[in-house]
């Protein structure tokens, strides 16, 4: 027999294992980053529009706020959809399909909405670890396995 060089069928195969393990934990990382990456957004854009409410609420002494209102949460709660125009925020992440069809229902996913005690929700949410988060949480100490700042 004469002495061949080349890779076997079973080194070919385990190097392909070997890849697919590889790829499957990479692409799970980055979903994870992805994902943390959102939330830290959505509490960013809560933030901005806590401070922009407060500066209007002062000034108007009124929420700026549409007429379309929605029951959240137990007990029920009524959330009133933000009107970014009356406090001229530009820039956000998230919520950027606001007033565009003058429906809450069919817009519902895509708002930010706050109730009377200053409270603001992203109504879409943002999934990570399978939970969705509404709202920023990091105050509060409720996010699971998450350091976000």
């Amino acid at each position: 027999m004469k002495n061949e060089r080349g890779i076997t069928l079973v080194t070919l195969i385990t190097t392909i294992i070997i890849l697919l393990i590889l790829t499957g934990v990479t692409i799970s990382v980055v979903n994870m980053i992805n994902a943390k990456d959102q939330i830290k957004k959505m509490n960013a854009d809560i933030q901005i529009l806590q401070d922009k409410v407060i500066l209007y609420y002062n000034k108007n002494q009124e929420l700026p706020i549409t007429q379309r209102s929605i029951e959240l949460f137990e007990p029920s709660i009524t959330y009133w959809e933000i009107d970014l125009n009356k406090i001229s925020v530009t820039g956000l992440n998230f919520g950027l399909d606001f007033g565009k069809d003058g429906d809450l229902e069919f817009n519902v996913s895509d708002v930010y909405v706050i109730n009377n005690n200053f409270e603001i929700v992203y109504l879409r949410g943002i999934n990570y670890n399978g939970r969705t988060y509404y709202q920023n949480e990091t105050d509060k100490n409720q996010v699971d396995d998450l350091n976000v700042q």
